[in-house]
């Protein structure tokens, strides 16, 4: 195979379902290539985190009511990049205008800084001016991001409003595609339409044949799903995205990957099994929100963490199943990650050759 680029999710593996009889391996050798999921021509909002200004006027953005002004994150707010919008009172903002070419799930969102405790809500509207979702939060003593989802039918122009009633800090925002997938084996369930927390990915690759995995609530064995040799990388700015994600009854062997995910809840992994001897950045919009966990580069439920280098996230690895075990590891947050994803491939550990056992399965690409 060459290089793959997907608008949406890229690869989508498929187990049958009930505990498996044997623990077998599939191999997906990525052969030195890169697979770029959401790689649509998505726009992002122009000066979505408040770092242009004339004097109190933030760049491409429309002050509709009340005054706002930049202040340095270094001094009041340690949030994304080295300014921060800052409204005295209430304040009714908009966004300029960007297209997005593709009938899927997409997620509106602002991050905030400390704020008076009084309702701060967030809309998308349509080129019709049409709110296409919104949502209301009172402000907190601390950070916190909010969003909210809309399903578009087709391509558009869509706009944010950021409405407050009291003083509040605000930073990173965008319209971005939700729910994308470089390499994933979800559940029947997850993807059942009956199900009414299923996975965006049945929005975003309607029309498709997904296939599913089989779950078992006490397997004794488990299918096992090889990576390697390879880069998987966001190509837009995504939330709730994952380059590597697996559940039901498998389990994961990574290595000799560089993996770069994109974006607020988006990861690298959310699996369990063994990495080891990969690179796996986070780009993600640093707000001060410790009370967070749900913004971590990676997450392993159950395995092996080792060899690696993992940068990036607001916390960096969420350890969680049945005797998870990290070693061997470098970690850094990035609180102001840079906007270019690095180009280097290179594994930080020399390489590992492994013998496995194949056994075949279902894979979907869009």
């Amino acid at each position: 195979m060459g290089d793959l680029e997907c608008d949406k999710t890229c690869t989508v593996f498929s187990f049958p379902d009930g505990s498996p009889a044997v623990d077998a391996t599939t191999t997906f050798d990525l052969n030195g290539h890169t697979l770029r999921y959401s790689a649509a021509a998505y726009e992002s909002i122009p000066n979505n985190s408040f770092e242009l200004w004339s004097g109190n006027q933030p760049a491409d953005w429309k002050v509709v009511a009340g005054s706002v002004e930049p202040r340095s994150t270094k001094d009041w707010q340690p949030m994304s990049g080295k300014l921060v919008l800052y409204s005295p009172g209430a304040v009714t903002l908009e966004s300029a205008t960007v297209s997005l070419p593709a009938a899927r799930a997409y997620h509106g969102y602002v991050t905030i800084g400390r704020a008076a405790e009084s309702d701060i809500k967030l809309e998308v509207l349509d080129a019709a001016g049409t709110t296409r979702c919104a949502v209301t939060k009172p402000g907190f003593f601390r950070g916190q991001s909010i969003a909210c989802r809309f399903d578009s039918t087709g391509p558009d122009s869509y706009r944010l409003r950021l409405t407050t009633k009291g003083y509040a800090y605000l930073d990173r925002s965008g319209i971005v595609p939700l729910g994308d997938h470089g390499v994933a084996v979800a559940t029947s369930w997850s993807l059942s339409a009956s199900n009414s927390n299923h996975l965006p990915m049945v929005e975003n690759l309607a029309g498709l044949q997904i296939p599913g995995s089989g779950d078992d609530a006490s397997p004794q064995h488990y299918n096992r799903l090889e990576v390697k040799n390879g880069r998987i990388e966001a190509a837009h700015e995504n939330q709730e995205s994952y380059g590597v994600y697996t559940s039901g009854t498998t389990r994961v062997t990574l290595h000799d990957l560089t993996i770069v995910a994109e974006g607020l809840k988006s990861h690298t992994v959310s699996a369990g099994g063994e990495i080891h001897h990969s690179t796996l950045i986070a780009h993600m919009p640093w707000y001060f929100a410790r009370e967070n966990s749900d913004e971590e580069n990676v997450i392993l439920r159950g395995g092996e963490f080792h060899d690696n280098v993992a940068i990036g996230g607001q916390g960096v690895i969420r350890l969680g199943g049945p005797g998870p075990r990290s070693t061997t590891t470098t970690c850094a947050t990035t609180p102001r990650p840079p906007t270019t994803m690095p180009s280097s491939t290179a594994a930080p550990c020399p390489p590992r050759s492994t013998t496995t056992s194949s056994t075949p399965s279902r894979a979907a690409a869009s």
